[in-house]
């Protein structure tokens, strides 16, 4: 195989003619840029080059292996369904006594490595427990336990064939500037949300659905307005679901940080009510569009599109209608609200719409509108008003 980068494009990253500079020098010119190339590579291409041992996937300043199979697994469905994943990084060096090139990764060891010892473990000169992997039950099902000599030939051809972007820098970019440009790299400078956070720590099943489940309302968050685009973009929605599906399964209360990081890392290995929760979400949202929406005037609830009147209605409709709590426990909705109809609901939320613009409702539920409104005692406040217009 050449070693000469296909497909290449090179590109300074100012449009001054880039020079190669030590690390002190480029930390204090920035009239002088570093040049990167950008091009694609197959997995095939690194597989090839691990086994002639011309891949370097841990230089002096990478850490060890630390993914777990749950992310490896993650990773492998994303390759196989054709989503992107982030740059890789490298460094070409020639040996000066071999003429041999070296290819030396300075971000993207983890994916690199998850690749390589999913195709071809036998490539790995230092194989661990933790290289070894499958596909998980969670993140496909068709697929689950197989490993790549397990797929059909189809689905081979495509994980050999992936092209993934990389960057490639100068071989005579110094150590000291390699070190500066992998904590860059590394530093994204902005602290992550909570939701952020277990989105890069976790993989596994619970995760996997309440992203899918959220995904799947995309549309009713923006025509309810309930998320702006900022929020959306930081997976607001996301943890709002979360918040939703623990209310399915374990009943309505609080939220906070703790509850929702347990439920995330009890349930990343197994969920039980997984199969449960998948068919049921979308039943009751598909009740709450129906009652939300315009009627035959064009009015819609506007009012109850926010994050805390839909945690009420949501719960509302779940232990009238779906058997929530799953895991059970006693159901504060009285029975007489299982037999009306979306019709007869959605005129009792008429009326309730209207109490709350004209003040006329109880303190307790005026105060579970301000300030912390998602502790236990403002949810459980909410609801029983809910409750009571609609039980009649």
């Amino acid at each position: 195989m050449s070693t000469a980068p296909s497909r290449t494009e090179v590109v300074a990253l100012n449009e001054t003619a880039a020079t190669r500079l030590s690390a002190e020098e480029w930390d204090g010119n920035v009239d002088q840029a570093l040049t990167v190339t950008k091009t694609l590579y197959t997995a095939a291409d690194f597989l090839e080059w691990q086994r002639e041992r011309r891949l370097n996937l841990r230089p002096y300043f990478q850490r060890g292996s630390v993914w777990n199979a749950k992310a490896k697994s993650y990773l492998i469905d994303t390759l196989l369904r054709g989503f992107p994943i982030p740059i890789i990084y490298l460094q070409v060096k020639t040996d000066r006594q071999t003429l041999r090139s070296m290819r030396q990764v300075v971000d993207g060891q983890q994916r690199l490595r998850t690749i390589l010892a999913y195709l071809d473990i036998t490539s790995l000169s230092d194989v661990e427990d933790r290289d070894r992997f499958t596909i998980m039950r969670t993140h496909n099902r068709e697929l689950a336990g197989k490993s790549f000599s397990d797929l059909p030939q189809e689905l081979r051809d495509r994980l050999l064939t992936t092209e993934m972007s990389v960057h490639i820098l100068p071989d005579s970019l110094s150590d000291e500037s390699l070190l500066q440009l992998f904590a860059r790299l590394n530093s994204t400078g902005t602290r992550l949300n909570d939701q952020e956070q277990r989105n890069a720590a976790f993989h596994g099943e619970f995760k996997t659905l309440v992203y899918r489940l959220s995904y799947a309302q995309l549309d009713r968050w923006r025509d309810w307005s309930t998320f702006s685009a900022q929020a959306l973009a930081q997976m607001r929605e996301v943890e709002f679901m979360s918040d939703l599906v623990i209310m399915l399964v374990q009943g309505p209360g609080a939220r906070s940080k703790g509850i929702i990081d347990k439920f995330y890392d009890d349930h990343d290995d197994t969920f039980p009510e997984a199969d449960q929760v998948a068919e049921l979400v979308p039943q009751v949202f598909d009740d709450m569009a129906s009652l939300l929406g315009p009627d035959s005037h064009g009015n819609a609830l506007g009012v109850f599109r926010t994050q805390s009147w839909l945690y009420s209605i949501f719960s509302l409709l779940a232990m009238s209608r779906y058997g929530a709590p799953l895991r059970g426990g006693e159901s504060p909705i009285a029975d007489s609200i299982v037999r009306r109809s979306n019709v007869e609901i959605r005129k009792s939320l008429v009326r309730a719409e209207a109490a709350l613009a004209s003040g006329q409702i109880p303190k307790r539920v005026a105060d579970s509108l301000r300030g912390a409104s998602t502790d236990r005692s403002s949810r459980a406040s909410r609801l029983e008003f809910l409750a009571n217009y609609v039980s009649g």
